[in-house]
């Protein structure tokens, strides 16, 4: 019995852990809006400091509950990891990733924590904490680059 009460106290945390909206609230990622125009309208490739260039991402949802802000859990936010290749073959170093935004025909949501690398031929960019998304949701993601004069170009994923 004593187990039976252990088995159902755990399952009843591990829920309200991840569906409970109160306990979301404090940690939960920026809810969703309407893109900014430059964001909607991405096309596949910006030029940005004499480079062009192309997108392309995986992404997943983060159903793994952890402790964030204040200790509370969070659930189901989506991740990404976006690979930019210049098409011309210039060198991206220059380059400084503003923002990471995943779009879906209900709105858009930035992604809270970017973490920029140099790769062969490129840059990778990881994105967490993204807005929180159902399974089997069709999502376009948009990067905002910026070169070293600062103004930020946009390109989505195809």
């Amino acid at each position: 019995m004593r187990r039976l009460a252990l088995v159902a106290g755990a399952t009843a945390l591990t829920l309200a852990a991840c569906g409970g909206e109160a306990a979301l609230e404090a940690d939960r990622p920026a809810a969703l809006n309407p893109p900014p125009a430059e964001v909607a309208q991405a096309p596949l490739e910006a030029d940005v400091a004499g480079a062009t260039v192309r997108a392309q991402a995986r992404a997943w949802r983060d159903v793994q509950p952890y402790a964030g802000g204040g200790g509370l859990p969070r659930c189901a936010n989506l991740c990404a990891v976006i690979d930019l290749v210049a098409v011309d073959g210039r060198d991206l170093r220059r380059l400084e990733v503003e923002e990471l935004w995943a779009v879906r025909d209900d709105g858009a949501g930035e992604f809270e924590r970017l973490v920029v690398r140099e790769v062969s031929g490129g840059l990778e960019v990881t994105g967490r904490r993204g807005p929180r998304t159902e399974a089997g949701r069709r999502i376009t993601l948009v990067v905002g680059l910026a070169g070293p004069g600062g103004t930020v170009a946009y390109a989505r994923t195809a």
